[in-house]
């Protein structure tokens, strides 16, 4: 999957041939023929995407890479890492857009939503790389906080090892204690033809050492451009 490194210059990303450029009424414009062309989201055809620094010349106005790198505190925790890193980078990097982007319940409208957060993925991937962050039972690697139900446990769907993921659990139902959309479309994840991992209903936790440091079964079969595979072991 493609992804934004949104603290480097992007000029060819934000091109009429990619992932398209704003006119004067701040839609976005496509060459004829871009798969984007005709973008529609709830019926709703458009992007409305306002770049608030040059995408010619700029970065986004972020946190580089190498200062996320140094994120989690001197024991380089998960929890103060991903604490952080949700402010800035992540959140800089929507804020730079005025328009979808910017709004938390329409921000997936916009397709550069994707490519912004599978940088976040990696950037994720590359600090559990470098801090060696691949075992669960350890809370440096991801806090538990608890199981959906149990007193002073976090919420279902709020980042729990064992909650399994929506829409992939078919779990649906606003309010307590589903608090789930009201359709889970898709089904069962999709076999892999490389991997027994995660299984048809994945959880949280199955997806931390995706790969299989710890344990070979774990192994997810992805990889990044910048992240080398480790081998098994601690």
């Amino acid at each position: 999957m493609p992804y934004w490194k949104f603290d480097e210059p992007a000029p060819k990303l934000f091109h009429r041939e990619f992932i398209g450029v704003p006119n004067a009424n701040w839609g976005i414009e496509f060459v004829a023929g871009n798969p984007l062309e005709f973008w529609v989201t709830d019926t709703l055809p458009g992007i409305i995407r306002i770049p608030f620094f040059n995408t010619d010349t700029q970065p986004a106005f972020v946190r580089s890479e190498l200062q996320t790198m140094t994120l989690g505190g001197d024991d380089n925790l998960y929890a103060d890492f991903v604490r952080e890193m949700e402010g800035d980078p992540h959140g800089e990097a929507h804020g730079n857009f005025g328009g979808f982007l910017q709004i938390i319940h329409f921000a997936a409208k916009d397709p550069l939503f994707f490519l912004l957060h599978a940088n976040v993925d990696r950037l994720w991937a590359k600090w559990q790389w470098l801090h060696r962050r691949f075992d669960t039972a350890k809370p440096a690697t991801y806090p538990f906080l608890g199981s959906a139900g149990e007193s002073n446990s976090e919420r279902i769907g709020h980042n729990l090892l064992n909650d399994t993921m929506w829409p992939w659990n078919q779990v649906t139902g606003t309010g307590a204690p589903n608090d789930r959309p009201v359709t889970a479309p898709g089904g069962a994840l999709a076999a892999s033809p490389t991997t027994n991992a995660p299984g048809s209903m994945p959880r949280v936790g199955d997806m931390i050492d995706y790969q299989g440091v710890i344990n070979q079964g774990n192994r997810l079969g992805f990889a990044y451009d910048d992240v080398e595979f480790l081998p098994p072991g601690p």
